[in-house]
């Protein structure tokens, strides 16, 4: 019997936070939100974590999004782990699921309702099939604040947790930042019910030998039945330390109905973490939070919490990623 717990709080969106922040006091270190956060060193862990992965944000509107992508992203690594390591281990709960007033905390949920990264990340991290990353090797700090790295592959698992076995094909394409493809592959398999198995293993030493661990990431997805089940975008270095691109996005609405609508998105340059921010915490996405691809088309539902149109919904959407963040 195995069990294991972690954890990592983030902030609510600053939607949630104007309920009972005033207009004065919304620093994250102010009395307004250190009332709201009941872990005596919550601020500063959140603080700590992200700045291992992550730049300084420039605003606070951005530190909120890079706590929550900070949180999905370790959740993600310790759920991923384990489920590729089934039988040996055969679960994982994710806690918390929501909140009982609005702070910032360990939950998935805001207690407006509104979806943190984690819960759309949860969708794809606990995916019936599942293609997970394990990135060979580490990154250490040397004196003088040098780095040195070992990474110098990265594995590819697929997990399943169907009863059955079944047919499906895993592709890898390493990439450059700039949009260049540098190297690709693809491999039949077959997912055996309930567990783990290691397919392929991405080599990046020769390739390594041209380009820097900060200038590639490798880009992972799982097809079943001529349909993406599962994508994972891994990179070889702290994203910190990776020159993101400024990307130009394209997005478009077009309403169903009154309350729905399907927003395709486009953008010139690879986009880590692209998240939509919506005008009321009952409207719901079936995605955000995820990577955009250069010149690949992204559409997504929307059902919107009260009749509205186009117009209205592309005057009230804002957007950004990772790179926008500094």
């Amino acid at each position: 019997r195995f069990v294991s717990e972690f954890g990592m709080q983030s902030y609510s969106a600053p939607a949630t936070n104007r309920t009972f922040c005033p207009p004065h006091d919304t620093n994250v270190f102010g009395p307004a939100m250190e009332h709201h956060q009941k872990n005596a060193a919550g601020n500063q862990i959140i603080l700590e974590y992200g700045s291992r992965r992550y730049r300084y944000p420039k605003s606070r509107d951005d530190l909120i999004y890079l706590s929550q992508l900070n949180q999905a992203y370790c959740m993600q690594f310790g759920v991923e782990h384990y489920r590729r390591i089934s039988p040996r281990c055969m679960g994982a709960l994710v806690w918390q699921l929501n909140d009982c007033w609005p702070v910032a905390s360990w939950s998935s949920l805001e207690f407006s309702g509104r979806w943190k990264a984690l819960h759309y990340a949860t969708k794809r991290f606990l995916a019936p099939q599942l293609i997970s990353g394990r990135v060979r090797g580490e990154e250490t700090v040397t004196i003088g604040n040098y780095r040195k790295s070992t990474v110098d592959a990265v594995e590819v698992w697929t997990v399943s947790d169907t009863p059955e076995s079944a047919k499906a094909n895993v592709r890898w394409t390493v990439m450059h930042v700039d949009g260049r493809k540098l190297a690709r592959g693809a491999k039949s398999v077959v997912l055996e019910p309930v567990g783990g198995q290691h397919q392929h293993t991405v080599e990046l030493g020769t390739l390594l030998k041209k380009h820097s661990h900060d200038e590639i990431y490798v880009r992972l997805q799982l097809t079943a039945g001529r349909r993406e089940v599962s994508s994972q975008t891994v990179f070889v270095a702290p994203p910190r330390f990776v020159d993101l691109p400024k990307a130009k996005t394209l997005v478009m609405i077009t309403m169903t109905d009154a309350e729905t609508a399907e927003i395709a998105i486009e953008s010139n340059a690879f986009q880590h973490g692209f998240a939509l921010e919506l005008p009321h915490a009952g409207d719901r996405l079936d995605d955000n939070f995820f990577d955009l691809y250069p010149g690949e088309k992204k559409v997504l539902r929307l059902s919107s919490a009260t009749p509205t149109t186009a117009a209205k919904l592309k005057k009230l959407l804002t957007w950004r990623s990772l790179g926008d963040t500094y």
